[in-house]
């Protein structure tokens, strides 16, 4: 099953990124909970999620202990 790991709000607070063990990234609007963007990095299940105060970067965890940086524009 999919169990929510780790969340954070973008800087702006409108859309909240969530990270499971179903290995993927999702990006949801606030105003509706639609799914908006979904990132899948194969590196294993996901546990934590961080947005850059400017929300260009976006920084997830593995239980692998690899750690995937990357550029967004939210």
């Amino acid at each position: 099953g999919k169990h929510v790991k780790g969340l954070a709000f973008t800087p702006d607070g409108k859309q909240l990124v969530t990270v499971s063990n179903d290995e993927r990234v999702r990006v949801y609007a606030v105003g509706t909970f639609a799914e908006v963007q979904v990132y899948d990095w194969k590196v294993g299940k996901l546990g934590c999620i961080a947005i850059a105060p400017d929300g260009l970067r976006m920084a997830a965890g593995s239980s692998t202990g690899k750690v995937v940086i990357w550029d967004v524009n939210l």
